[in-house]
């Protein structure tokens, strides 16, 4: 599995989707539609499954690689 090693010496482990240039993803590409953290997000404007909408929308152009 592909992995990017941090300024610390710490690794992060990866998963690429799609072909093109590379953009790398600071998100979680899980949905979180349920639970009390996405109802809280929600309460604030936010998106819970951003992460996950913004790898399936970019992926088709776009090699997109993002932590797990």
């Amino acid at each position: 599995m592909p992995a990017a090693t941090l300024h610390d010496g710490r690794v992060i482990e990866m998963e690429i989707h799609g072909a093109g240039p590379v953009v790398l993803l600071p998100v979680n590409p899980k949905p979180g539609d349920e639970g009390p953290q996405a109802e809280e997000m929600r309460k604030w404007g936010a998106d819970p499954s951003l992460g996950h909408s913004l790898v399936a929308g970019l992926s088709d152009r776009f090699k997109v690689r993002h932590a797990l």
